[in-house]
């Protein structure tokens, strides 16, 4: 039986999104939504053409030594049916510790996980969380990640940076991910 792995390409849209870069406004993407977290800002079109190409939007929040702190979410696509979620995001992670060069990272850059990897929910369906540091060499980017699977069979992937501190990083993804909703 041979087995497809999307961890990778899972992750893969939202390491090359990293690199790139309130509140009474509501994000809506390809087939969900989230509140803009309280003093951030929705990105535009252009924006996450210019920041993050791969990304379905962006939420950002305060720009820190030239990186705009923000919440990425990447559709990465059809799933099959009877994937197995923690097996694919622990490979992906894996993966892109591994050769973050692939991922379209700078060369040199290192990939450290920095949490254990959690279930939890996003829009009432099963997801798998976890932290991660990137350091590019030029900035250390601090980043939680929710990978899920859509009621549509659509993965998602939904990332928060930040290059200080994470407790406002933090209060705004937890605002992200608990407003979510599917359409």
């Amino acid at each position: 039986m041979r087995v497809r792995r999307f961890g990778p390409s899972l992750l893969t849209a939202a390491a090359l999104a990293l690199v790139g870069c309130g509140g009474d406004s509501t994000v809506e993407g390809s087939s969900y939504s989230f509140e803009v977290p309280d003093g951030w800002s929705q990105g535009s079109d252009e924006e996450v053409e210019t920041i993050a190409p791969l990304a379905d939007t962006i939420a950002q929040g305060e720009s820190v030594d030239g990186f705009a702190t923000n919440i990425n979410v990447i559709a990465t696509g059809q799933v099959p049916a009877d994937i197995d979620l923690e097996a694919e995001v622990l490979a992906g992670a894996e993966a892109l510790a591994d050769d973050p060069e692939v991922f379209g990272l700078p060369p040199g850059t290192v990939v450290e996980t920095v949490s254990d990897f959690e279930e939890t929910e996003l829009g009432g369906e099963t997801a798998l969380e976890y932290a991660f540091e990137t350091d590019t060499g030029d900035q250390v980017l601090l980043q939680r990640q929710i990978t899920a699977i859509s009621p549509d069979g659509l993965a998602f992937t939904v990332t928060a940076s930040a290059v200080e501190d994470t407790t406002d990083r933090d209060a705004a993804f937890d605002q992200a991910v608990s407003s979510w909703e599917w359409e």
